[in-house]
């Protein structure tokens, strides 16, 4: 049963693919660092996926951007080669859950992996997914998926990856996160949103919930879902318990402990994102929408 969206879209263009994999990427005007590179992004992003010998494509879902913006973002991506959707929902708040259930059900794709406007893919990174998922049997288990973690960049770090070789920029990160270079690495995370899941099985499972708002919990809650599906690890004691960052679980112990395994099995092999720095929205409204969101979370 598809997930109810309750918003108005429009398919702006989109393909009948012979890709088998669609990367879906959520969008709103707003955060300065981001719009002003967006074009740089997308780029970056088209020419990522060139290298999975068409096996995934990308989509773009704009939720409510101001038009003049929609009407750039038609421009780039159709020149780009990217599909877009954009929603009617101007004056609305912006729904992360909405965006993805709404890309889900509209590519044309056997499956689909959700990523971050701001993340920069490690080198020959969808080819190398596409590996993985065959090892993994994706096309065998529908509750099978792959998750992938994340290096969160400093300003500084964003700055030697956008004016470096590509190769050697990425060298030049790893090696300074594995020795915990303050002034490059910001954090990591190897439990995140950024998962591979089959699309008709993310939406029979029911997408993500419609009760979150705006950012926070709900790709945490939907995965945990899926995450659980699976069967692989069985779950740790206290099984409901939140305590510290996924990357400080040292104990199995809490839903972190056991989230953060389907990331570090990626990982391991060095399949994983750079996330590029930004400022970060620490207004009132945000941190309340955050906790109200965290409480929904805590009570599924």
């Amino acid at each position: 049963m598809y997930p109810n969206v309750n918003a108005n879209y429009v398919v702006r263009h989109a393909r009948e693919s012979t890709a088998q994999a669609a990367v879906i990427l959520t969008y709103r005007a707003g955060i300065r660092e981001r719009d002003e590179r967006l074009q740089q992004m997308l780029s970056g992003l088209k020419d990522a996926l060139d290298g999975s010998d068409g096996f995934f494509f990308g989509c773009v879902v704009d939720d409510g951007s101001p038009l003049e913006v929609q009407e750039q973002l038609a421009d780039d991506c159709r020149l780009l080669g990217l599909d877009l959707i954009t929603l009617d929902t101007q004056g609305k708040m912006f729904s992360n859950s909405r965006n993805r259930n709404i890309g889900a059900m509209m590519v044309a794709s056997d499956y689909i992996l959700f990523q971050d406007l701001d993340l920069v893919p490690c080198v020959d990174f969808y080819s190398r997914v596409k590996t993985e998922m065959s090892l993994r049997q994706l096309d065998i288990d529908e509750t099978a998926l792959l998750m992938f973690g994340v290096v969160y960049l400093t300003a500084k770090g964003t700055e030697l990856l956008d004016t470096s070789e590509r190769v050697y920029g990425e060298e030049v990160l790893y090696d300074a996160f594995m020795r915990g270079d303050s002034d490059l690495i910001e954090k990591s995370s190897t439990g995140t949103s950024a998962v591979v899941v089959g699309r008709q099985y993310f939406l029979a499972r029911g997408g993500s919930s419609m009760d979150f708002e705006g950012w926070g919990y709900e790709d945490i809650e939907c995965n945990l879902r899926l995450c659980r599906r699976t069967g692989w690890f069985p779950l740790p004691r206290d099984y409901c318990h939140e305590e510290g960052s996924m990357a400080s679980q040292v104990k199995y112990q809490g839903w972190k402990s056991y989230y953060r395994l389907f990331g570090d099995m990626t990982f391991s092999k060095r399949l994983f994102y750079f996330h590029r720095w930004h400022e970060v929205e620490e207004n009132s409204e945000y941190q309340q929408i955050k906790e109200r969101n965290r409480g929904i979370f805590l009570k599924k």
